[in-house]
């Protein structure tokens, strides 16, 4: 049954896994194009098929991308034959996103320039010192290519006016570049939208721990973590909207801080044994770093430190796992969901990086290989510190969201162990009522058998005085005690129980020593009490009445509970291909003996069960601890 129930839970688990990843590949898609724009900017090791030159006089002198670099008011020439592939792409138009003064040549013939009063051609341009009084403004320059490039050399002209790099070069289209905006919004505009969602639902969270009688703070630190987070997206949306200056708000900058440590805070919040050792291990470098960018904010020069304490992210990241593996090795459990949700995680990035390096093509691979570069190189950007931030995030709002459900099933299980209190007093009152009149049936009898009693003394009969005597022992003996033990849960199940079996004609015997406080749940001791009997009682009232006893017992030894009951029995016990033991009643029976495993198992037992052909024992020995964690 037990591994039933773990299959069907198996399949639940991965069923929602599985709608959650369709949604996330839904949304996906939209922050992907099915082509890009060709990057033709060179570098300083690449020339990326530019043939790069100048002409000193008329002779022309080929160039290194670092020569290039350094050449300072002197114009230089990049050119390129433009391919089939290209128009099969759809390339329609050319980028340029540089400072300096430009001009574009196809086949030698002018078809574009910044300058107004550009004179010369290819080998002897000149670039009129007056343009340069008006600063070039950097902003992207998009020139359309005429319909009949293919086979044409491309020629770009310019002159380092002063240091501004080499030049940035695109090959694009309209659509494309209508495309390529598109799904970089959407890469800023679902992430936002995704934590604001997250923001409201830890809202809600919060809000209703407040109901439930107890106010959960610490869920505060992920709400400020998602709306921080969200804002931060939102600001970076000034690029493409620059219209757009809502967010526009230097204190948004602390997002990349907040985003990380407060999930870190979080955690470290929920830990028991070893709060204080990770304190200042981790609340010092979270101030430091946050005190850092505030003042980068300010404007004032720090970045060195900034960029030295984000250094030391990878280290807090290291003792935040060892101390996470320590708290739930001490049965923590958040750290017993979030360590096993971070290995997941650790096994994924691990396929992500293996995916990218079989796949060399696509926005998301460079992507990934861009962050593994820099991870293994110890740089820490902000890709690094916000996928840090986004997993910690996720991991605690998972936790956070599993600990309402536990709460809330531990509240469930708190009405039900009040639901069987309730009943099991009803029960007793009802027994105590029915002793209560069984008694003064007899007080008000006493009289009438002193004098039959006198009556058959005084005549010499011995033998029926004896049977008149044994005649009233039994009766009395019928009468139910109402008190068993000093443990009230224990008193009230037993009490119930003898009344059950002296319906059923059971012989039920006990001898049971309990003290009136247990360190085991009521709820758990309900639950094993009543199906041991129960058990008990079915399988005994199965046999010819003068055959059916019960024998109950129960004590306190050392730190251990002590309960075993025993039966008469018949028929055969049936057990399943685990050797467990099953119940003949039926499909819908048979769940007792795995609800008092499973309550042996959560005290640190184990279920004894022993068979023989005229009875059936089961025991076991509950660990009684004042600290006992039982969930």
């Amino acid at each position: 049954m037990k591994k039933l129930s773990d299959k069907k839970n198996w399949i639940i688990s991965f069923l929602f896994a599985g709608i959650v990843l369709a949604f996330i590949t839904l949304f996906f898609n939209f922050t992907l194009i099915d082509s890009q724009m060709q990057i033709l900017s060179p570098n300083l090791d690449n020339t990326v098929g530019w043939d790069m030159y100048y002409y000193n006089g008329d002779e022309k002198t080929s160039l290194t991308p670092r020569e290039l670099f350094e050449t300072q008011n002197e114009v230089y020439y990049l050119s390129r034959t433009l391919s089939e592939s290209e128009q099969q792409a759809g390339i329609t138009t050319i980028k340029l996103n540089f400072y300096n003064p430009c001009a574009l040549f196809l086949d030698d013939v002018l078809f574009y320039t910044n300058i107004s009063d550009l004179t010369g051609e290819i080998g002897a341009l000149d670039f009129p010192q007056e343009s340069f009084a008006v600063p070039f403004a950097g902003e992207e320059i998009t020139v359309t290519l005429p319909p009949d490039y293919v086979g044409k050399v491309l020629t770009l002209a310019s002159m380092n006016v002063e240091y501004s790099g080499l030049p940035k070069i695109f090959l694009s289209s309209i659509a494309l570049d209508r495309t390529e905006v598109t799904a970089a919004v959407n890469r800023i505009i679902i992430p936002a939208a995704a934590l604001a969602i997250a923001a409201l639902l830890l809202i809600g969270l919060w809000f209703y721990t407040g109901i439930s009688g107890k106010w959960n703070f610490s869920i505060l630190l992920l709400l400020l973590a998602a709306l921080v987070q969200t804002f931060y997206y939102l600001r970076n949306l000034s690029y493409y909207l620059p219209n757009n200056q809502l967010f526009d708000i230097p204190m948004l900058g602390l997002g990349r801080p907040l985003f990380v440590y407060m999930p870190m805070i979080y955690l470290w919040l929920q830990m028991d044994k070893y709060r204080k050792i990770y304190a200042p291990l981790l609340l010092i470098p979270a101030f430091f770093t946050t005190l850092f960018e505030y003042l980068g904010l300010l404007g004032v020069n720090v970045w060195d430190l900034v960029y030295l304490s984000w250094k030391l992210l990878i280290p807090e990241l290291i003792l935040l796992i060892i101390f996470s593996v320590l708290e739930m090795r001490d049965e923590n459990s958040v750290f017993k969901i979030f360590v096993p949700a971070l290995s997941i995680a650790a096994v994924c990035i691990c396929g992500l990086y293996i995916g990218s390096a079989l796949f060399s093509d696509g926005f998301y691979t460079s992507y990934i290989n861009a962050m593994f570069a820099q991870l293994f190189t110890l740089i820490i950007p902000n890709i690094i510190i916000n996928w840090t931030g986004t997993l910690l995030f996720l991991f605690c709002m998972l936790i956070s969201f599993i600990e309402l459900i536990r709460r809330s099933i531990n509240f469930q299980t708190e009405i039900q162990a009040l639901s069987l209190k309730n009943q099991l007093a009803y029960d007793n009152l009802r027994l105590m009522n029915q002793s209560s009149e069984e008694l003064a049936k007899m007080r008000h009898n006493v009289l009438h058998h002193f004098n039959i009693l006198s009556d058959l003394n005084q005549q010499g009969e011995t033998q029926l005085v004896a049977d008149y005597l044994k005649q009233i022992t039994n009766d009395s003996e019928k009468i139910l005690p109402m008190r068993i033990c000093e443990q009230p849960i224990v008193n009230a199940i037993v009490v119930s129980a003898l009344e059950r079996a002296k319906k059923a004609g059971i012989d039920m015997t006990y001898q049971i020593n309990l003290p009136a406080e247990l360190s085991i749940k009521d709820v758990d001791l309900c639950n094993y009490l009543m199906n041991l009997l129960d058990n008990a009682i079915d399988a005994a009232a199965m046999l010819p009445i003068n055959q059916r006893w019960i024998k109950l017992t129960m004590h306190v030894r050392a730190n251990y509970l002590f309960i075993e009951a025993e039966n008469s029995r018949t028929g055969e016990v049936l057990h399943d291909a685990k050797g467990n033991i099953i119940s003949s009643k039926g499909k819908n029976h048979g769940y007792g003996m795995k609800t008092m495993l499973d309550i042996a198992r959560r005290y640190h037992s184990d279920l004894q069960v022993d068979i023989l052909p005229d009875r059936f024992a089961v025991q076991t020995a509950l660990l009684l601890l004042n600290d006992q964690n039982s969930d």
